[in-house]
């Protein structure tokens, strides 16, 4: 949420791969995109130009 709110502030928003590039040592990239699919279900993030893309709400 934190990364996303710093360095989503253009249209697209950021790229989950963006986002495990800042998390230092997380490797799963799934996992990433997991948990910021689960962050849009909540309310707080949501997809922009792809599946990829996400803004805090």
């Amino acid at each position: 949420m934190q990364y996303a709110r710093q360095h989503g502030q253009g249209s697209a928003g950021v790229d989950y791969h963006d986002v495990a590039a800042a998390l230092r040592g997380v490797t799963d990239l799934r996992g990433v995109k997991e948990q910021m699919e689960w962050l849009c279900g909540e309310g707080h993030l949501y997809s922009t130009v792809d599946d990829d893309h996400y803004k805090c709400t």
